[in-house]
């Protein structure tokens, strides 16, 4: 490919991601947090602005903002299990308590109320 056509197809790309992301800007700005949540979750994708790093062997993976949020911004759906605060500490007191393996329970609250 020539030279100008290289410069062509960059300037082509670099407009192609400016609108794209312009696009998403605006559709963003006329969301909702709960419709940009059903949005994201619908078509299975992430949103932007976060890596998954490893942490450590004891703690594994975690993940982590690139970007500032504002409250009540939708930020990732959570896919995993949702059990009782009971479950949470009957598995507390049994399956950990001999071991060198710990849990992280996350309580979570909609409108202020628990979520079990």
């Amino acid at each position: 490919m020539s030279s100008r056509g290289k410069k062509m197809l960059q300037a082509s790309l670099k407009r192609k991601f400016t609108n794209d992301h312009s696009q998403k800007r605006k559709i963003r700005a006329r969301m909702t947090a709960q419709e940009e949540a059903k949005f994201y979750i619908r078509e299975g994708k992430d949103k932007d602005g976060f890596d998954v790093k490893f942490i450590s062997k004891e703690k594994g993976y975690g993940v982590f903002a690139t970007q500032d949020y504002t409250r009540g911004d939708f930020l990732l759906e959570y896919v995993g299990e949702v059990i009782s605060a009971e479950e949470a500490n009957q598995r507390e007191t049994n399956k950990y308590s001999h071991s060198s393996h710990r849990s992280y329970l996350y309580y979570l609250k909609h409108n202020r109320e628990d979520i079990w």
